[in-house]
């Protein structure tokens, strides 16, 4: 997978544990540390948001 699609599959995860499942296959991946920091990112925004009603 491209650095490009982690992170939009990690933008459009439907949940924080989506993102780190994402984060972990691209460390197995051998992504960069810098990389990674960018997923994490998009996790710690998603666990802020509170749950869509009916979610």
């Amino acid at each position: 997978m491209t650095r490009r699609c982690w992170l939009t599959a990690a933008s459009s995860a439907p949940d924080v544990d989506q993102v780190r499942g994402l984060w972990r296959a691209a460390r197995a991946a051998g992504e960069p540390r810098w990389y990674l920091d960018l997923i994490a990112r998009i996790g710690r925004q998603a666990a802020a948001v509170p749950p869509r009603a009916g979610s």
